[in-house]
């Protein structure tokens, strides 16, 4: 097959960057010809896969894939991702506009609304990220990672036959398990129970709840620490300041600097990711499956979404509530849960990227035999 893939953009850190890098290139393993379309400047490794550009702007990235996917000789499908409806007007364009190839969509999450601030121009933006879902009923196929997200865009009005539910992948040759306590000796924390949060410092994703939450996590025991390997550093600084003038700036640690994320993540003793909701979140988030992978122990919140995909692997507060999340945190440390945690490993192997990556295979070639017919 000629697949194209239409990229929103291929930057270091971003989960759907490495996710785009990572499914072209197992495509590619399997004997399909795959190139990927996205904007100039991409600061992620494309692994030799070949690379579309074009230039940066509201415009160019509306138009520019179609005008330039027109010099292309066969397209079989076009493979596009957003978290917004709205951006699949780029995708819809660059099929009709090319010659009419196949055209599957994924939504990897909601369109962030809740948390816009209240200005004439951001409403208006929020209005239309959540009105163009009628627009989704042009695509062959819209993917979306969960059965509630699934039911939602029926209720949207898009037709039922056209959605698939196909789950986000993870690597699971860099997430695995390690040995806990030679990490700990070899990063200077042996003797302490570590509490690590990485990604995005966000509200969207429950950053103030966290934060808010981490002193009392800190005040139970002395060997208590709190690492934080944020995607966005200088956001994260007034957080740090706050955790110092509470008087635990020996017990946080801040990190900047590039790190090996998976030994991090496999010598925690406890992964915290306190999403509110899961706007401008994956359905099934990456940091979720990647502790589960590494048999971390992960307290996260009660959302329909994450309870579709690690029911009874992992410790679930309230979301939006900080007593919740610290009473979670406090029991998870002292009842580490063995069973759970062998369950959480065991579900994390269903996302693998061999595997997901054939289930596209197999809605291609669904799509192409039905195109035949």
């Amino acid at each position: 097959m000629n697949i194209i893939i239409l990229a929103t953009g291929l930057m270091k850190k971003e989960a759907t960057s490495l996710t785009t890098v990572e499914l072209a290139q197992e495509l590619i393993e399997k004997g399909h010809n795959v190139k990927i379309i996205g904007k100039k400047g991409h600061t992620i490794d494309t692994k030799n896969i070949p690379i579309i550009e074009f230039k940066n702007g509201f415009l160019h990235t509306l138009f520019s894939p179609a005008f330039l996917l027109r010099k292309e000789k066969k397209i079989d499908i076009i493979y596009s991702v957003s978290s917004s409806p709205a951006l699949f007007i780029r995708s819809l364009l660059t099929k009709l506009f090319t010659k009419k190839p196949l055209l599957v969509h994924t939504l990897k999450s909601y369109p962030i609304i809740r948390d816009i601030k209240i200005k004439k121009k951001n409403k208006f933006i929020s209005y239309i990220a959540n009105s163009c879902y009628w627009l989704l009923k042009y695509a062959d196929f819209v993917t979306v990672s969960t059965n509630v997200h699934a039911d939602k865009l029926i209720k949207k009005g898009v037709p039922k036959d056209k959605i698939r539910v196909v789950r986000s992948f993870i690597d699971h040759n860099k997430f695995m398990p390690l040995k806990r306590l030679s990490l700990k000796r070899k990063y200077g924390y042996e003797g302490n129970k570590i509490i690590l949060y990485y990604g995005a410092l966000w509200e969207i994703k429950g950053s103030n709840i966290l934060i808010k939450a981490i002193p009392k996590i800190l005040e139970e025991h002395e060997k208590n620490i709190f690492i934080c390997i944020p995607r966005n550093f200088t956001y994260s600084l007034k957080y740090k300041s706050y955790l110092e003038m509470k008087g635990f700036a020996r017990q946080i640690n801040f990190i900047a600097e590039e790190v090996k994320i998976e030994d991090y993540v496999a010598m925690a003793d406890l992964v915290i990711l306190p999403y509110p909701h899961l706007e401008g979140t994956e359905g099934n988030p990456s940091c979720l499956l990647e502790a589960m992978a590494c048999k971390t122990p992960v307290v996260t919140t009660d959302l329909p979404e994450l309870r579709e995909i690690a029911d009874g692997c992992v410790f679930m507060a309230k979301p939006g509530n900080v007593e919740s999340l610290q009473e979670t945190i406090i029991y998870a440390l002292k009842n580490p849960d063995l069973e759970m945690v062998e369950k959480a490993y065991q579900k994390s192997q269903e996302f693998s990227v061999e595997k997901i990556t054939q289930q596209f295979i197999e809605l291609y070639e669904e799509l192409l035999k039905d195109k035949k017919n």
